[in-house]
């Protein structure tokens, strides 16, 4: 992170004569490191090793690196290996049934006869999921460090390009190439086919944000290798394991109830997250016996899931912003100052001075110094907190309101 030569105060960022006397007698008796540039950025293919063995300084630098590098090199692979493998499973359901479909009047589901799709149409389908998995077995590969970036990278991107946009074509052609009966009010596209688009939908935005990371690779700004914890890379995997666990579960439905296989994985989803429509239900012993098992199962799962996704939260985007906030604080309470002539400026107003007759005492100045600094950067962390929650209830209490609107209409 590039700092102002004004910027000299010791403990707000800068360095004394001291300092940077003492930092030079311990970079002499360091080992020699591969060379960083003066912004903080990660070396292009930095090591895993390299990464481990860097000293404190350097740490804080990557760690106070630009959000945008944090998104780019964390945040995207973490989206990315989480979402890819729900593409996948849209993309299995965009095959499990025919895209077309006449409706039963009868039927409280909306539920009829499916109308078969042409060959080519399954066959295409197929071959996107096919080219889809490889996508991501690549991606895994890459995070768990099986794999090299310019290996994984490649195929999971690419991949993803050709599996989007084949699904998006089918979904285009289909209204031309795959019509519904003209002779037929009640013919329409099935669950099947909005999956379809859903699957393609996903690999394009997933391939655009993995390429942005692609290419702050190859610029140089961090290191091809995920800096990834345990947690985050075990997130893909357990979502990978859930989203098998809910398409078992449909495939045991499906056959115990005589239901749809869609129709099933959305009772399944239904009922593991607690939402309970009331449309579908077991009639049978069989599938009310199963009931009890495979909810409490699932249950654990998406608890497991969402406990990990709390903590990445907590763990890591948090604390990088609540950090980030507290640096950018420090800047403007610097600039606003004259820091030639030691003086400090809090939240603009709060005059400090620095100055002091020891080095002892100007350390301790600056020590409290910091920490007013802290404390304004934590309120106004708070204050985002808080104007956010408020935001969220906000939207949500004028959507509850608008629909008892509309039922009462």
């Amino acid at each position: 992170m590039k700092v102002k030569k004004w910027l000299f105060l010791p403990f707000l960022g800068g360095s004394s004569d001291r300092d940077r006397g003492q930092r030079r007698d311990r970079s002499r008796s360091r080992s020699r490191r591969p060379s960083r540039p003066e912004n903080g950025a990660l070396v292009k293919h930095e090591s895993a090793d390299a990464f481990a063995n860097k000293g404190e300084e350097e740490l804080v630098q990557d760690y106070n690196a630009p959000i945008r590098w944090y998104m780019l090199a964390t945040l995207f692979p973490l989206i990315a290996g989480t979402f890819g493998p729900m593409a996948s499973m849209f993309n299995i359901c965009a095959i499990a049934i025919p895209w077309r479909l006449i409706v039963d009047p009868d039927s409280p589901q909306s539920q009829g006869e499916h109308i078969d799709d042409p060959r080519w149409l399954v066959a295409v389908n197929i071959v996107s999921l096919v080219i889809a998995i490889l996508a991501n077995v690549a991606l895994l590969g890459q995070m768990t460090n099986r794999l090299r970036f310019n290996v994984a990278s490649p195929v999971t991107i690419v991949g993803w390009y050709i599996s989007g946009f084949i699904d998006i074509a089918l979904a285009a052609v289909a209204p031309s190439q795959v019509p519904l009966p003209a002779d037929n009010a009640l013919a329409t596209y099935s669950q099947a086919y909005y999956y379809c688009i859903f699957s393609g939908a996903i690999y394009v935005l997933l391939s655009i944000m993995l390429s942005c990371t692609a290419w702050g690779v190859w610029i140089g700004n961090y290191s091809s290798e995920f800096k990834l914890s345990l947690a985050q890379r075990s997130l893909m995997l357990q979502t990978i394991l859930f989203l098998a666990y809910v398409l078992a579960a449909g495939g045991v439905y499906a056959r115990v109830e005589g239901w749809d296989f869609l129709n099933s994985v959305y009772y399944i989803i239904v009922t593991l997250f607690t939402i309970g429509f009331g449309d579908f239900s077991p009639e049978t012993h069989t599938g009310r016996s199963l009931y009890f098992p495979m909810s409490v199962g699932g249950i654990i799962f998406v608890g497991l899931i969402i406990a990990n996704i709390r903590s990445l939260v907590l763990e890591s985007t948090s604390v990088k912003v609540s950090t980030r906030l507290v640096e950018r604080m420090r800047y403007k309470s610097i600039k606003a100052g004259s820091p030639q002539d030691g003086i400090v400026k809090v939240r603009g107003v709060l005059h400090r001075d620095t100055n002091a007759p020891t080095e002892l005492a100007r350390r301790e100045k600056e020590f409290d110094v910091m920490r007013e600094i802290q404390a304004a950067a934590a309120h106004n962390n708070r204050m985002i907190a808080l104007s956010m929650a408020t935001m969220a209830f906000m939207i949500l209490w004028v959507r509850l309101d608008l629909d008892e609107q509309w039922d009462s209409g």
